[in-house]
């Protein structure tokens, strides 16, 4: 059967495009049914352990899209990296993670300091994912968007509820699958059959196609997590603070700094200085990459400008001397000649 493509085609169905259990069920029906499959062990023993391996049974549940063969085929890489015996396994393992976090930082540099390409302009969907995400979560949502251009609406929306609409969404493509998408006018929530915001955090082309149709032209809070943002209301929150804090410092310094009373500033930088225990210190800033050529690209043209240097002193050795030349290194070799006779 391994060499069958239509039991691989419903087995992949079974294990990877199957959005509800019930879709799963009777796929795997069609299956068995299909090909005779009634008393196959391993397929009994593989269908007892289907919420293991099948995303129907796990759509609903956030994993950012990672499969568990792909999250362990990562982490083992990078543990062979760090080595088997146990003080340079620490060790290395340490230099590995300082790397993770110099390429965070760099990232964040990069979404703080940098704002993506749209690919339709004056979209106001695109326009507010470029805003609120960051830089790879948004190149995946502007895919999205891009996809729900070729989603169109099989039938006019059915009603459920008063404020509820029903929506039967299907591509262009020949004998694709149909989405169910509900939308809420009045909370402006917006399910869709493919889990897709459930599992990865971003919402799903039939839903961006919805929310188009409906002229709905800002992602609702509810659909934008924490961790794709770009910086978090928190963060913000502290660095005003701090920085409002850091301002007013500085202007009562100012205010009591003259040359007639030193005794007072002087009280005032004491206190200061004894209150900055209780106080948490201030973090100086993330450093921002400077725009223009890298270190990299600097070395690799000042060794290009050597290079051309020494080439340049290879031909001027290979090349014959001409006839001026030569006269002039014979004067020159004379006059040593002279200087050293008369010296001797």
């Amino acid at each position: 059967m391994n060499n069958n493509s239509g039991f691989k085609k419903l087995w992949n169905e079974c294990m990877q495009h199957c959005d509800s259990e019930e879709e799963f069920e009777e796929t795997r029906k069609k299956m068995i049914a299909d090909y005779n499959l009634d008393g196959h062990n391993w397929l009994k023993g593989m269908y007892n352990l289907r919420h293991r391996w099948s995303t129907a049974f796990s759509n609903n549940k956030f994993s950012a899209g990672l499969l568990a063969t792909s999250r362990s085929e990562g982490t083992n890489s990078v543990l062979k990296k760090a080595g088997n015996r146990k003080i340079s396994f620490v060790l290395n393992y340490e230099k590995v993670q300082k790397t993770w976090r110099a390429n965070e930082k760099i990232e964040d540099t990069r979404c703080r300091h940098g704002k993506p390409a749209t690919i339709l302009k004056n979209n106001p969907l695109l326009d507010h994912g470029a805003n609120v995400y960051t830089l790879n979560i948004f190149n995946l949502f502007q895919v999205e968007l891009f996809e729900s251009l070729n989603i169109q609406l099989r039938e006019q929306p059915s009603h459920s509820g008063h404020f509820s609409r029903v929506f039967e969404m299907q591509s262009y493509r020949h004998n694709s699958k149909v989405r169910i998408v509900v939308f809420d006018v009045q909370k402006e929530e917006i399910r869709c059959s493919c889990h897709k915001f459930e599992s990865m955090g971003i919402l799903c082309r039939h839903a961006l196609r919805v929310l188009n149709c409906m002229n709905v032209h800002i992602i609702t809070e509810m659909y934008i997590k924490k961790r794709w943002t770009r910086a978090h209301e928190e963060t913000r929150n502290m660095l005003t603070e701090s920085f409002n804090s850091v301002a007013e410092k500085t202007i009562t310094w100012l205010e009591n700094l003259s040359i007639k009373e030193p005794i007072a500033c002087n009280n005032l930088i004491s206190s200061e200085r004894n209150n900055q225990s209780t106080e948490e210190p201030l973090r100086n800033p993330l450093s921002i990459k400077s725009r223009g050529l890298t270190n990299a690209c600097i070395q690799r043209h000042w060794m290009k400008r050597v290079k051309r240097e020494r080439e340049k002193e290879k031909l001027k050795l290979q090349t014959p001397l001409t006839l001026t030349a030569m006269y002039g290194k014979i004067s020159y070799m004379k006059k040593l000649i002279r200087e050293m006779m008369n010296d001797h």
